[in-house]
């Protein structure tokens, strides 16, 4: 219900495939770690317990295709993710927004920048 209503998906997992992205909808993955491991499509074992490797594949790929955006913390990360999403294959590997996570990007803001903290709470509170 929520998502079908949303102009904005900010997604940090896998979105069911049951749920349909409209042209009008701007969905932004925001994977929710470094890719120190091998995930998505990089997996080479026999899959989980749950899924073959062409299951996850699969799957994957009617997610990554609905991706307008994936944010990235680093260059290393960016190439991660092109070869784990498939995003080179499925034409979307332009798709990386490189200037990390927006959790780490407040607190470095705050720390470098003590007052914009103080107007960011002015602004909520307007």
């Amino acid at each position: 219900k929520y998502c079908a209503s949303s102009k904005y998906w900010i997604v940090n997992s896998i979105m069911g495939e049951h749920i349909k992205k409209k042209e009008n909808q701007i969905y932004v993955q925001c994977w929710h770690g470094t890719p120190l491991k091998k995930l998505r499509c990089d997996i080479e074992v026999t899959g989980s317990v749950l899924n073959t490797i062409s299951e996850i594949r699969k799957r994957n790929d009617i997610d990554a295709s609905r991706f307008d955006y994936f944010l990235s913390p680093s260059k290393f990360a960016s190439e991660k993710f092109i070869s784990a999403f498939n995003l080179k294959s499925l034409g979307k590997e332009n798709i990386i927004i490189e200037e990390g996570y927006p959790r780490n990007k407040l607190l470095f803001t705050l720390i470098t920048n003590p007052s914009y903290f103080e107007r960011s709470i002015l602004f909520a509170t307007k």
